[in-house]
């Protein structure tokens, strides 16, 4: 599941991203490829053809200090394939940045970037990630979101 901050500005991104360092678990690096036929997400090993499954969208008004989540269980089924089809195409370079304040945290903030004209990473997307079993409203993993919110402001 992905949980979204309602009207964030990704401008202040690049700077907030230098304090996040040190919480940094994981960068992944990937390319998004849409054809006219299919979307595809390669990887360094693989070729995954994602076929998208739509979820439940809600949203959390005032969430913390009047800010507003969205959290969307929508996803893409992943399966691996050969080859990509599809003439016409549209490709994206993307780093996916991990940051979690605890290891064994089972909400992870994620910035994910792309390579724009200039050849420079900016950030295109924020959310946090987690299992779609998760209560974001339990006391530990609230505490933990609104955490990542306050480095934000």
């Amino acid at each position: 599941m992905k949980i979204y901050i309602d009207n964030l500005n990704l401008k202040s991104l690049s700077e907030i991203q230098q304090s996040l360092k040190d919480i940094l678990i994981d960068t992944k690096n990937y390319t998004e490829l849409y054809t006219n036929e299919s979307i595809y997400h390669i990887d360094n090993k693989h070729i995954f053809l994602l076929e998208p499954i739509d979820g439940d969208i809600k949203i959390l008004k005032n969430y913390f200090d009047n800010i507003t989540l969205i959290t969307d269980s929508s996803y893409f089924k992943k399966s691996t394939v050969n080859s990509v089809h599809g003439i016409e195409h549209l490709h994206t370079n993307i780093k996916k940045h991990i940051y979690k304040l605890n290891p064994k945290s089972k909400i992870s903030f994620v910035i994910e970037t792309v390579n724009n004209l200039e050849n420079r990473y900016i950030p295109n997307d924020v959310y946090f990630e987690c299992n779609e079993l998760t209560d974001i409203k339990e006391l530990f993993n609230k505490q933990e979101i609104i955490e990542f919110l306050s480095l934000l402001n």
